[in-house]
């Protein structure tokens, strides 16, 4: 069972915390959209790039600049087709 199926399916009130890829799979999205009141946490690139830091921990490539640009690109419709809230995280800790 996948990590957002459990958060999915816990007794509410839960905050599920979802990985950025999951909204490139169409019963990912379709689940968001169904489970609850999805907020996306939406920053620019390089603010994203700055909270990464070294990218310890992370996939190699999530410290490329272009990589999150691409990434951003191409998910942002994803992401705002799911939320039901956004909430513009420039310039907050």
């Amino acid at each position: 069972m996948k990590a957002l199926d459990i958060g999915l399916e816990t007794e509410p009130p839960v905050i599920v915390g979802v990985a950025g890829v999951s909204v490139t799979d169409p019963a990912a999205r379709e689940a968001l959209r169904e489970g609850g009141h999805v907020v996306w946490l939406r920053a620019r690139p390089e603010t994203l790039l700055e909270r990464i830091g070294s990218g310890e921990g992370r996939r190699i490539d999530a410290t490329d600049p272009e990589w999150l640009r691409a990434r951003f690109r191409e998910r942002e419709p994803l992401y705002g087709a799911v939320a039901e809230q956004i909430v513009d995280v420039e310039g907050r800790t």
